[in-house]
C-alpha cells in the first residue's frame, strides 16, 4: 500500500516537471473498487468528485472523492456478509490531491513593504477508521496516508491504520492541526499540495461477516496563515496570499469557495449495516 502511494506521489510530481505552470488549482482525484464473491465486480474512475459502489452479492465496496480549494475529502468502504462458510472479498479506495500556487506579500508597522521572511500555515486533518469481524481466516482494515506541503516544508507522507488481524487496533482515529513553519520572499510563487489516500479491504475464507471503513471526510483541510515575519523574526502589520485567481490562503476557506461534501446524497449507503 505504501509502495503504492509512494508510486502516485512520483506521478503526479513527474507529470507536474512535464507540465506548463498552471494558472489555476489542479484537483487530482481517483477511486477504484473491486467486490469478488459469486460473481466479480470491479470499477474505477479519476473524475472530480466521483463516487463509485460494486456489489458481488455478498461482498460490497464503496469509494468517494471530492477535491476543492484547500480540502481534500476521502471515504472508502468494504464489507462482506457471508453464512457460516464460504468466501469473498471487498474493497474501496479513494486518492485525492489539490495543488495550487500562491505570492505572499506584507506590510509593516511603517508601512513598508516586506521583502522576505517566515509565516506559518495551519492545516487540519480529521479521520476515523473503523473494521470489524477479524479473526483467523478473516479480515476488516483500514488505511489512511496524506501528504502536505506549502513551500519547502512538508509533512512527509504519514500513516494512520486498523488491522487487528495483522496485529494492529481494530480502530483508529485523528484529529488535530499541522503547523508548517515556511520562507518567503516578496513575488515569489508558493507552491501548496495537499494529498490523502484511503483503503478499506474486508474479506473472509471462513464465512461470516466483515467490515472496513476509511473515512477521511472531514479532512485535509486549509486552516489558513497564522502569523508572518519579516526576516528578523518581527510580525508584520498585514498580509495577503493570493493565488492567480485571487483566492487569499491567508484566511480559512468559507464552505462554499472550498466545498460541500455530503456523503450519502443521491441513495448512496455507507454499508453502515456491515459492521
Amino acid at each position: 500500500m505504501l509502495r503504492s502511494f509512494t508510486l502516485t506521489l512520483a506521478l503526479l510530481a513527474v507529470l507536474a516537471i512535464g507540465s506548463p505552470a498552471s494558472t489555476a488549482p489542479l484537483f487530482t482525484t481517483f477511486v477504484e473498487v473491486n467486490c469478488g464473491g459469486p460473481v466479480d465486480d470491479e470499477r474505477q474512475s479519476n473524475a472530480a468528485g466521483d463516487a463509485i459502489s460494486c456489489n458481488a452479492g455478498l461482498a460490497q465496496g464503496f469509494a468517494q472523492v471530492n477535491s476543492g480549494i484547500g480540502a481534500v475529502r476521502l471515504l472508502g468502504t468494504a464489507g462482506i456478509s457471508l453464512g457460516s462458510t464460504g468466501s469473498a472479498n471487498a474493497r474501496g479506495r479513494a486518492n485525492g490531491r489539490v495543488q495550487d500556487t500562491f505570492t505572499l506579500s506584507a506590510i509593516d508597522s511603517a508601512g513598508n513593504s516586506v521583502t522576505s521572511g517566515f509565516f506559518t500555515a495551519q492545516i487540519g486533518v480529521q479521520a476515523e477508521l473503523t473494521t470489524s469481524g477479524a479473526e483467523s481466516g478473516r479480515s476488516g482494515n483500514a488505511t489512511l496516508f496524506y501528504t502536505a506541503s506549502v513551500g519547502s516544508a512538508s509533512t512527509g507522507t504519514r500513516r494512520l491504520f486498523a488491522n487487528p488481524s495483522a496485529g494492529g487496533p481494530p480502530s483508529a482515529s485523528l484529529d488535530g492541526v499541522i503547523e508548517l513553519v515556511v520562507p518567503w520572499s516578496a513575488g515569489a510563487s508558493i507552491p501548496l499540495s495537499l494529498q490523502a489516500e484511503v483503503t478499506a479491504i474486508a474479506g473472509s475464507v471462513i464465512g461470516g461477516s466483515a467490515f472496513g471503513e476509511a473515512d477521511f471526510g472531514n479532512s485535509l483541510d486549509w486552516l489558513g496563515i497564522v502569523s508572518v515575519t519579516d526576516g528578523s523574526g518581527n510580525a508584520v502589520a498585514s498580509f495577503q496570499a493570493l493565488n492567480n485567481q485571487g483566492f487569499d490562503y491567508a484566511a480559512v476557506p468559507e464552505p462554499g469557495a472550498a466545498l460541500l461534501w455530503l456523503f450519502g446524497l443521491g441513495g448512496i449507503a455507507r454499508l453502515g449495516g456491515w459492521r
